[in-house]
């Protein structure tokens, strides 16, 4: 484990033996420290008592030196934010539990970093700051002002979730979502069906070595009586799709591909223990990072896409018209529910055909 610290003018990292590694000086006093759970990673960020100097926040990672594991190469910081102006003041900072997000900020804004960055992702009002916490993702985060507000907001909003007026100055605030990691709640809707289009449209990395998986798009069109239709507009929903086999033991494994992380939260997997309660786990890649699944959502019935490039690699050429030759002569429903039927005609056939070829070689929406 480590430890960080900071006095009137240095910022310190100790190891969990006492012993010292790094110490960084700022610019002015009255330093502020954070760390996320696994230790490898510091933030500080200061207030100026005098009002001569000004703030500033400081990223320090383990990584700074280039390899692993804390060593005095790495007491200086990976980025630097300064706002500006010699009257600012940073009177709290906080760092999400896995280490990804940091938020701070001084009077009459307040900002949310990306580790990477140290130009913020994101920017709120919410008065002179006085206090801050993040959920463990960095998702959602909680504000107490001096004006005795506190705020519960959102890192992919500029606009707080809501506010709420206290007593007094707000000197501190935890926030937490009863887990490490966001997760589904109850079951308001299922659907099962036997009906389903099947193309294969790639091989992906194994992640115990040869031979490459098989990567097959399932697609579901749902009958109009059997369409979900959400209650609140700001409500969050997460979706589960798996294979129901007729045995026992499963005739071939199945599950979903990962995809680089595009929407609000990234995947977890679950079980019922032997009380049938849900148990919940984060999902990570073979590199450890934490990974998304890949689909689509198509929420307008009438939706046609008329774009062949299947696999999204920017190019209409033979990989896709394998996937479409595949699909030659399907029937259904019309509509967009079978992806070669470019033009949702319920068959796919020559007009379709023509599509592609205008199609060929060439990028599309």
């Amino acid at each position: 484990g480590y430890v960080a610290a900071s006095d009137g003018s240095s910022v310190y990292l100790f190891d969990n033996a006492g012993t010292q590694i790094w110490n960084y000086s700022m610019k002015s006093d009255h330093i502020r420290v954070d760390m996320p759970e696994d230790g490898l990673s510091v933030v500080a960020a200061n207030d100026d008592s005098s009002d001569s100097h000004g703030c500033e926040l400081n990223y320090f990672n383990d990584l700074n030196d280039g390899t692993a594991g804390w060593s005095a190469a790495d007491g200086t910081p990976v980025w630097t934010y300064d706002p500006g102006g010699s009257t600012s003041d940073f009177y709290s900072v906080a760092i999400s539990g896995d280490g990804n997000y940091i938020t701070t900020g001084p009077a009459g804004g307040s900002y949310v970093f990306s580790k990477s960055s140290n130009t913020p992702v994101q920017t709120l009002s919410m008065g002179t700051a006085n206090a801050y916490d993040l959920t463990y993702n960095g998702q959602y985060g909680a504000c107490g002002n001096r004006g005795g507000e506190l705020y519960y907001f959102s890192k992919d909003s500029n606009t707080p979730l809501w506010n709420k007026t206290l007593g007094g100055i707000v000197h501190t605030v935890a926030v937490g979502l009863g887990s490490s990691f966001s997760h589904p709640g109850e079951i308001i809707w299922q659907y099962e069906t036997s009906k389903y289009d099947e193309v294969l449209v790639g091989y992906d990395k194994h992640p115990h070595g040869e031979p490459n998986e098989p990567v097959f798009r399932y697609s579901v069109r749902l009958p109009e009586d059997e369409w979900f239709k959400q209650k609140d507009v700001n409500g969050i929903y997460w979706l589960s799709i798996q294979a129901v086999y007729d045995i026992n033991i499963p005739n071939y494994d199945w599950g979903w591909t990962n995809h680089e992380h595009v929407f609000n939260d990234d995947a977890v997997i679950g079980h019922q223990n032997a009380a049938s309660e849900w148990v919940w786990k984060e999902l990570y890649d073979q590199t450890e990072a934490s990974e998304d699944m890949s689909f689509i959502l198509f929420t307008d019935p009438n939706e046609c896409v008329s774009c062949a490039d299947y696999n999204k690699d920017g190019i209409v050429n033979l990989i896709d018209y394998a996937d479409f030759a595949n699909d030659w002569l399907w029937t259904g429903p019309a509509g967009g529910y079978n992806n070669s039927d470019l033009n949702c005609d319920g068959s796919v056939d020559f007009y379709d055909l023509k599509i592609l070829t205008d199609q060929w070689l060439n990028s599309c929406p």
